[in-house]
């Protein structure tokens, strides 16, 4: 299970993300939305994730299939903004 803050750019991602970005390609994504829960400022959403992660030297491939939830924070010019999330593989 991992849990991540989210950021606007690569260069503000934790270094484990900015690390993946540097050493894999990722390819084959698919996101499923199975369910959204909103209230006043906060919303959360359910999904199912799957995608592959080949090393840069073609040499290793990672397969995720993984369940995930997503905590949504409303901004103040009306849009919506991920602040979180949370998957399980």
């Amino acid at each position: 299970m991992f849990s991540a803050d989210m950021a606007n750019t690569k260069e503000q991602c934790p270094e484990d993300f900015t690390n993946v970005f540097d050493k894999y390609s990722v390819e084959d994504v698919e996101y499923e939305t199975i369910e959204v829960i909103a209230d006043q400022n906060y919303a959360v959403s359910t999904g199912h994730l799957k995608q592959k992660w080949i090393t840069n030297d073609k040499q290793d491939t990672v397969l995720f299939d993984m369940r995930g939830m997503n905590v949504w924070k409303k901004q103040e010019d009306g849009s919506w903004k991920l602040f979180r999330g949370i998957g399980q593989q």
